[in-house]
């Protein structure tokens, strides 16, 4: 993990004052301290997906996501926004839609990338992924494969003025 953080120090280095990056790459380095130790959190619970409508509570906190994805938000700040519990937002979002607000979160910035990557706007999909708060480029690429099924350079090529 250490070496891992000095080698995102250039990543920072270039960043400049992206605060979003900065908290990410923060928030790694403590889930990774965090998993090196055993623990029981990791304990899986299935329960079937919800199949009404979320709560208010989920669409509360996914408009949330979506109007503050560009900041360096955390599921805790989530939580905190639709006055619950992060625990219990975890749960909500794990029975109503069977995810979890990080990758809800997670997915808003994917969108978030792949807007500005389709808006022809000339930047690097490098500056983008870190706009966005995706510190290696290689992993933003293979999550926006997931996600969209082309790399981010084919979308930024495609719509390039």
């Amino acid at each position: 993990m250490f070496a891992y953080l000095e080698q995102s120090a250039g990543v920072l280095d270039d960043a400049g004052d992206d605060e979003l990056l900065r908290s990410e790459l923060a928030r790694h380095a403590a889930a990774t301290t965090l998993a090196a130790f055993a623990t029981t959190s990791r304990v899986a619970r299935h329960r079937p997906a919800q199949s009404a409508p979320a709560p208010a509570t989920v669409r509360r906190a996914l408009d949330f996501i979506a109007e503050n994805a560009h900041r360096p938000i955390t599921v805790d700040d989530v939580a905190a926004a639709v006055h619950i519990s992060t625990r219990g937002l975890q749960y909500a979002f794990r029975r109503a839609l069977d995810t979890t607000p990080a990758e809800s979160l997670r997915q808003a910035r994917l969108d978030g990338a792949h807007r500005d990557l389709r808006s022809g706007v000339p930047s690097s999909v490098a500056a983008v992924a870190r706009r966005w708060g995706f510190s290696h480029p290689s992993r933003f690429a293979a999550a926006y494969r997931g996600a969209y099924g082309v790399l981010p350079s084919v979308t930024a090529a495609q719509h390039r003025r």
